[in-house]
């Protein structure tokens, strides 16, 4: 329960008391000035509302000095209560606003240095998963998207994001295209994700671009506007399932393997151990409990290499594992002979 919920049932509670005492009270203290009888329970909490509000008593009034101690009770108590939850809305109001412009303020400072980035179009459900993966990676990213809602969310979550349109030269800008390394258009549209790959190209010509595709028609459009490589999440999805139905065993191996391992990726430098050696004397399986599943090389992937693959440098590893296996293998790889 957040402190605004706790502050808010305090004033209902004590509203309530407030009440209780008034309506009760007006019952034994208060008289009918004509024929000075008590007031039914109805009477007593109509007269105890009115005096809370301070709309005025009208007909009736107290007759008895008790009664007028009771009136000035409820008077103040209710002034008192409604000043404060007024009081307590407004401050709410202003120190949100006040807040979410401070975030929003910091995430634009920030912006002003950072460089080699990857900015990320659109945070709906496939956009705020990748955020949620690279922030796991520890990538450094934007975020941009146009819902206010959305931005102020990832800003409360620590994630740097702005507020703007992806499709437009102005947006990207914003994003700091000029000094990124990355983009990834993932909007829900596959006409915007055109638009963004085709401005990406034009603001920033070295840029890796990753498109996301809701239909696969759209892949070789994306691709002849520049982008470097597509994903059709939905085509991944249905071949997940149908694996699940055609081959259950598998589909039960590769959720187990989405769960727990991970797939990276490093580079083959000039001295490592790798360069010049065979998989099967380097044997990185036994030594650090990673299996090396491919080798990007000049453009070219190489899946499942051979025990006498010999690397390169420049080689791109790609292997599954887990995370202290990844950090063995990062440590093994940068080993120099």
């Amino acid at each position: 329960m957040s402190m605004m919920s706790k502050k808010v049932n305090v004033i209902l509670l004590v509203l309530c008391i407030v009440l209780c005492i008034g309506t009760i009270g007006s019952h034994y203290m208060i008289e009918h000035p004509d024929t000075h009888e008590s007031l039914t329970w109805l009477e007593s909490f109509y007269f105890t509302i009115i005096t809370i509000t301070t709309i005025g008593y009208g007909y009736y009034h107290p007759v008895t000095s008790m009664g007028y101690v009771l009136t000035i009770f409820l008077a103040l108590s209710g002034i008192g209560v409604l000043f404060y939850f007024f009081r307590l809305i407004i401050d709410e109001a202003f120190s949100k606003e006040f807040k979410e412009k401070r975030m929003k303020s910091a995430a634009l400072r920030e912006m002003e240095g950072i460089k080699d980035h990857i900015i990320v179009c659109g945070a709906g459900r496939v956009g705020i998963e990748i955020l949620k993966e690279l922030e796991r990676e520890n990538k450094r990213f934007v975020a941009i998207d146009k819902n206010s809602e959305v931005v102020n969310k990832l800003v409360s979550e620590k994630m740097l994001a702005i507020e703007n349109d992806a499709t437009t030269d102005e947006g990207l800008i914003a994003a700091g295209i000029e000094r990124a390394g990355t983009i990834i258009a993932a909007l829900d549209n596959d006409s915007d994700n055109v638009y963004i790959i085709i401005s990406a190209v034009q603001l920033n010509p070295k840029i890796k671009i990753i498109g996301r595709s809701c239909d696969e028609k759209s892949v070789e459009k994306m691709k002849r506007a520049g982008a470097d490589e597509v994903i059709v999440p939905l085509k991944e999805g249905g071949k997940s399932i149908v694996r699940a139905v055609t081959e259950p065993e598998v589909g039960d191996v590769l959720r187990d393997m989405v769960a727990e391992a991970e797939i990276f990726e490093f580079v083959i430098e000039k001295g490592s151990r790798f360069v010049g050696n065979t998989l099967g004397k380097i044997k990185p399986m036994k030594k650090t409990g990673t299996r090396i599943i491919g080798v990007k090389r000049n453009g070219e992937i190489i899946i499942n290499p051979e025990l006498d693959f010999i690397f390169n440098e420049g080689d791109i590893i790609v292997a599954i594992g887990h995370e202290k296996q990844r950090e063995r293998l990062k440590e093994f790889i940068n080993g120099r002979e």
